[in-house]
């Protein structure tokens, strides 16, 4: 995926590489109703971003917030985030230990579930740059057909130079 800096000129610090997803049983599901059939002709990819952990703003003009932005792409609809959080905080006592959610979106589709993207970053200035968290995609064409189980699935990662920014893309397909 190519990245772009929006037109600015400012550094940008990418996210660790994702590791296998974590997942949970049938039972563990943080999304209710739902329940895998066998062999479904439709999809619904339910797909959030969350963040666990935020880290320190940077600059001279920090405060008290951190600039959370971002996106999730599925099935060619791209869905915003813009949220400011406080800096330092963690979330993990929300939603089971994940987190709090800041993008929750569903794709129904047929044949395949959807193929999407979710990206988060901590907006930074000219000096500081962008910190990206968050940046994994699931692409049917290669995924193991496992993560289509039923059961929630989530990449964790966190900002390179900076392990306090922490977030989740989560799925679910049904």
């Amino acid at each position: 995926m190519e990245h772009t800096n929006e037109n600015r000129e400012r550094p940008i610090t990418y996210p660790s590489v994702p590791k296998k997803p974590e997942s949970a049983k049938h039972g563990a599901s943080l999304v209710g109703g739902i329940m895998p059939s066998a062999l479904p002709q439709q999809y619904r990819t339910h797909i959030r971003l969350y963040v666990q952990e935020t880290g320190a703003e940077q600059g001279f003009l920090s405060g008290g917030s951190c600039e959370i932005r971002g996106y999730a792409i599925a099935n060619g609809q791209r869905s915003n985030v813009s949220v400011d959080l406080p800096e330092k905080t963690n979330f993990a006592g929300e939603n089971g230990g994940l987190g709090r959610i800041v993008l929750d979106v569903t794709s129904v589709t047929r044949f395949l579930p959807t193929n999407f993207t979710g990206v988060f970053y901590e907006e930074g200035n000219a000096t500081t740059g962008d910190r990206y968290f968050t940046n994994a995609s699931v692409d049917w064409n290669t995924a193991p057909q496992e993560w289509a189980n039923g059961n929630p699935w989530w990449f964790s990662q966190t900002v390179a130079n900076d392990q306090n920014f922490k977030g989740h893309l989560w799925w679910q397909v049904a």
